[in-house]
């Protein structure tokens, strides 16, 4: 007998001690947190929905009760094609909780407006979708970069006072971050944004409709189809659609390429970097701003932006990102 085992069953976890079990019941956004973890990391949608299907069987004492579990499910049946299983779980729900949450999961979104039971935000969800991903399989931003010379230009502080803005502004396609800034900067990091590369984390802020005039492109790094989408950054791309038809986002592959590597939460600059890569190869001339380039560690510094150490320290316990392994990663990649 082992003097100690756990494991766990559904939303409990057993602890075994000398043969006495000792049932623990983990808080149910714990437990949903988890799922989501997997859900956004592992790309392997036929495994998730087993797993899924084995805790909604469970007897009631055990079942999750986050409503997200249930829209987690939902969108990994209609990745997997079944889409009557999906439609029995979505009816269920609206049921039981209504529209609520329905907007944040893409997938599901677009299953409840072709059922015609979507209220105006979750239309706006599933349009937002079908208009990105068409862009998306279309291959819309590979056409655009044919035959042109990119320059992806990343935030970190080690251009100052390198001089390198006409060099970059030179470029046909310049590629742009976040919450990027010229005004002030244009001798080191040009002026020029054709293309803009951003997430969906909580400080970003959307363009000025004038700046957004001038851009070609915008591609946000928010895999669609495994995360969930949070309000803000759906309000934005609705606003944008107004303005510029060509957006699109990042999928999958690439993150599970960079899995491979043991990159589990790529940023925006490693994912877009490896993404433009796959699509035009880039070489190291093409890239101005990342620290891998001179193997810096500059990592939470923006040029625009020098962090207080209490936001660094904050950033590190609680981000995902390994810098340190993206930077020894990307050095391989682009043979720096």
């Amino acid at each position: 007998m082992r003097f100690f085992n756990k494991s766990r069953n559904g939303n409990k976890i057993i602890f075994s001690i000398l043969g006495f079990k000792i049932k623990y019941k983990v808080k149910s956004d714990q437990f949903l947190h988890k799922l989501m973890e997997e859900w956004q990391t592992n790309f392997q949608p036929q495994e998730l929905e087993l797993k899924l299907k084995k805790l909604i069987h469970q007897d009631e004492a055990q079942r999750p009760e986050n409503k997200e579990f249930f829209l987690i499910l939902a969108s990994t049946l209609i990745e997997n094609d079944k889409e009557n299983e999906a439609i029995e779980v979505l009816k269920n729900y609206i049921n039981k909780f209504g529209l609520e949450h329905i907007s944040s999961f893409p997938l599901v979104a677009c299953l409840t407006d072709k059922l015609g039971l979507a209220d105006d935000k979750v239309k706006q969800c599933a349009h937002a979708f079908k208009t990105l991903e068409e862009n998306r399989t279309n291959n819309s931003l590979e056409k655009l970069l044919q035959n042109k010379k990119l320059a992806i230009v990343g935030n970190s502080p080690n251009l100052i006072e390198k001089r390198k803005g006409n060099q970059i502004d030179a470029a046909d396609i310049v590629v742009r971050f976040n919450n990027f800034r010229t005004q002030d900067f244009e001798a080191d990091y040009g002026s020029k944004t054709n293309i803009w590369v951003c997430c969906q984390a909580n400080d970003i802020v959307n363009r000025p409709l004038d700046e957004l005039k001038k851009m070609d492109y915008i591609l946000y790094n928010v895999d669609l189809k495994h995360t969930k989408l949070q309000p803000k950054c759906l309000e934005y791309i609705c606003k944008n659609l107004e303005t510029l038809n060509s957006i699109s986002y990042i999928g999958d592959t690439y993150k599970k390429n960079l899995k491979q590597f043991g990159v589990v939460y790529p940023s925006s600059g490693m994912t877009a970097l490896c993404h433009f890569h796959g699509l035009c190869p880039l070489s190291k001339e093409n890239i101005f701003g990342f620290s891998f380039l001179e193997n810096a560690s500059n990592y939470y510094d923006h040029y625009f932006q020098k962090r207080s150490a209490r936001t660094i320290k904050k950033f590190r316990k609680n981000g995902h990102h390994n810098f340190d392994l993206e930077n020894a990663v990307l050095r391989k990649i682009f043979e720096v």
